[in-house]
């Protein structure tokens, strides 16, 4: 009896480690995903701001 509870607790905390693993991996994913779309952004108003003051000298 004490070997299937040993078991049942064991897997458990395993079970426990997997889901907090995965959840942090989400988390670190997305925050990667914001970084990239913010550089992004940044870069694409930059050229923007080339174009459309290159348009307004000529």
């Amino acid at each position: 009896m004490k070997i299937i509870l040993y078991l049942i607790v064991v897997s458990a905390i395993f079970s426990i480690g997997f889901a907090m693993g995965a959840w942090w991996n989400y988390v670190h994913t997305i925050n990667k995903q914001i970084e990239r779309i913010d550089e992004y952004l940044k870069k694409e108003n930059e050229r923007f701001e080339l174009i459309k003051g290159g348009r307004k000298n000529d």
